[in-house]
């Protein structure tokens, strides 16, 4: 009926419908690099924290056992009252300085990872995870 002017809108939205494929399929790339980046941000953000954090209790740990010591030195006997603390607060230490400084997080990682590919592990084992990217979405419809 229109003959000349129907083609051409049929083309015009022919080439709308691929430019608007084109413009998701870049848009949800650029999401999965952007929440991959913020991953890593959050993750070197709490190691960060992780190593400040151990800075602040051997500091403490450190000024606890130097008072006990002078405490030890003048009375002759360790305070009853720092064992417990001085205790808790060692271990906690020694907790935090493996994970900051030693390999305490790949030993996790490798944990999880242990337990997310064991099926014996699971009552309903998990699927395994697929990133999704412009070519496993449905970006036709």
């Amino acid at each position: 009926m229109g003959g000349k002017f129907s083609s051409i809108t049929d083309n015009m939205v022919e080439k709308q419908k691929q430019l608007q494929v084109e413009m998701v399929k870049l848009q949800l790339d650029n999401q999965i690099l952007m929440q991959d980046r913020m991953m890593k941000k959050q993750i070197a953000l709490q190691m960060a924290m992780t190593k400040e954090r151990t800075y602040w209790f051997a500091g403490f740990v450190s000024f606890m056992y130097a008072a006990a010591f002078v405490i030890t030195k003048k009375e002759g006997k360790v305070p009853k009252i720092l064992v417990g603390p001085a205790v808790a607060l060692t271990v906690v230490t020694a907790y935090q300085y493996d994970m900051a400084f030693l390999n305490k997080m790949n030993r996790i990682k490798k944990m999880a990872d242990e337990y997310e590919h064991d099926p014996s592990l699971w009552i309903h084992p998990i699927q395994p995870l697929k990133y999704p990217t412009t070519d496993t979405t449905n970006t036709k419809k």
